[in-house]
């Protein structure tokens, strides 16, 4: 310490003034950045500030969506269950809409083959009863000439091929 008084003393008036007026513009310029650093450290927790706020809103939306997200997510799946359950009552109703369909089928074909044997009946029975017409027919015919007093060649003739044809008619029966 000696050593500084002794500078110190040494210095002259001018000198001295100098150097304390150089530490003063040394000192206010520090002074000045120091302030400077302060309001800017000051702006800067202000934004951290900010950006922490806006992190935490950040945040509870995504928690909020994640909620929302989570309720959809077990609603589809839900409804994924409610699908499956569905296409499997499907596939059940398809198969037995199948075999109702193959049932239809098989009773269409019986029908239609009833339908011909029934027509087919009909129209045997049509010819049974024009056949049986035609015998009657050629039995009042035989009975006419039956009645007749004198019987010729001619009338034997006829009730020959009256019988014959009435022979005929039974046979095809």
């Amino acid at each position: 310490m000696t050593n500084e008084r002794s500078n110190s003393e040494n210095l002259s008036p001018n000198k001295y003034h100098e150097v304390v007026g150089k530490l003063k513009i040394g000192f206010n310029k520090l002074n000045n950045k120091f302030i400077n650093l302060l309001e800017e450290n000051q702006k800067i927790k202000q934004q951290c500030k900010n950006l922490q706020e806006q992190n935490q809103e950040i945040l509870r939306i995504s928690s909020d969506l994640n909620e929302k997200n989570q309720e959809i997510l077990e609603k589809c799946q839900e409804i994924l269950h409610e699908n499956s359950s569905s296409i499997e009552k499907n596939k059940e109703v398809l198969c037995i809409s199948d075999n109702l369909k193959k049932q239809l089928q098989e009773r269409d074909k019986q029908f239609e083959k009833l339908q011909q044997h029934t027509q087919n009946q009909k129209n045997e029975e049509l010819q049974q009863l024009q056949q049986l017409e035609i015998i009657s027919q050629n039995l009042e015919k035989n009975l006419e000439i039956l009645e007749v007093d004198e019987i010729d060649e001619n009338i034997i003739k006829i009730l020959k091929e009256n019988n014959e044809q009435n022979n005929n008619i039974n046979k095809s029966m």
